[in-house]
C-alpha cells in the first residue's frame, strides 16, 4: 500500500463525524486560495472546506493548518516535514 493511500485511510478527514482516534482533535488541511480571513482547504482525501484563519495568520498557499469545527487552530509543521518525503494526493 503506498503512503497516500495509507494516509487516506488512517488520517482525520472532512466527509467524517468524528474521528475514533482522535476524536474532537484538529484535521491538518492544506491551504489552496485565500480570500481575506476565509481559505479554501483540502484534506488529504482531497475534501474540500471553507476555513476561518484569522486566528493563525499570516497564512500562504500550500500551507498546512490544523482545524476544528472550521476555524484553524494552529499549523502543522509535523505534517509538513512528513509530506517532504511522501506523496499526497492534492
Amino acid at each position: 500500500m503506498q503512503a497516500e493511500e495509507w494516509m487516506a485511510e488512517v488520517a482525520c478527514t472532512l466527509d467524517h463525524d468524528g474521528c475514533v482516534v482522535c476524536s474532537d482533535a484538529g484535521i491538518p488541511l492544506r491551504v489552496i486560495s485565500i480570500e481575506g480571513d476565509d481559505a479554501l482547504c483540502a484534506d488529504v482525501a482531497g475534501n474540500e472546506a471553507l476555513i476561518a484563519v484569522e486566528l493563525v495568520q499570516p497564512v500562504r498557499v500550500g500551507d498546512v493548518l490544523l482545524t476544528h469545527g472550521g476555524v484553524a487552530i494552529g499549523r502543522a509543521a509535523v505534517l509538513e516535514e512528513w509530506e517532504a518525503t511522501h506523496e499526497i494526493r492534492q
